[in-house]
């Protein structure tokens, strides 16, 4: 029962969570990927398709630490990149962990005010790629 209950209210949790959008970005999805690398540091995990990059563990501050893994609470963050082609959409998500028990974690909220702070950062760096680009690195005979 006390799983169930668990399950549903992680369902309706899930559902909720709203994230953080960069609209519209013209960049190639390697240049988002390094941009993302730039401002989080190399992703704990990263989907199949590259689409998904999951952070290592941070602070409040997005400063990543590897002893934050046992700390008491910890974020890390979520970047989507959603779309068939350019231009794409970057969904960015933080989330705070705080240990339950001796070795398990779960999600006690979402902080939009860090997932901003960071998507702007994304962002910048995804503007001063774009701004030293070269016209012929974007042709593609074919």
């Amino acid at each position: 029962m006390f799983k169930r209950l668990l399950l549903i209210s992680f369902l309706i949790m899930a559902g909720c969570q709203t994230g953080i959008f960069i609209k519209e970005t013209p960049a190639a999805l390697t240049d988002i990927r390094k941009a993302v690398v730039t401002v989080l540091g190399q992703p704990k995990v990263t989907s199949e398709n590259g689409r998904e990059l999951i952070s290592d563990y941070h602070d409040k501050k997005g400063h990543i630490d590897s002893a934050l893994a046992k700390a008491k609470t910890r974020y890390y963050t979520v970047v989507l990149i959603l779309g068939e082609r350019r231009p794409y959409d970057i969904k960015v998500e933080v989330f705070q962990e705080a240990k339950t028990h001796e070795q398990q974690y779960e999600v006690i909220a979402e902080d939009l005010d860090l997932a901003q702070k960071l998507a702007n950062q994304i962002e910048t760096v995804l503007n001063e790629s774009l701004k030293n680009r070269n016209v012929i690195d974007d042709f593609r005979a074919f």
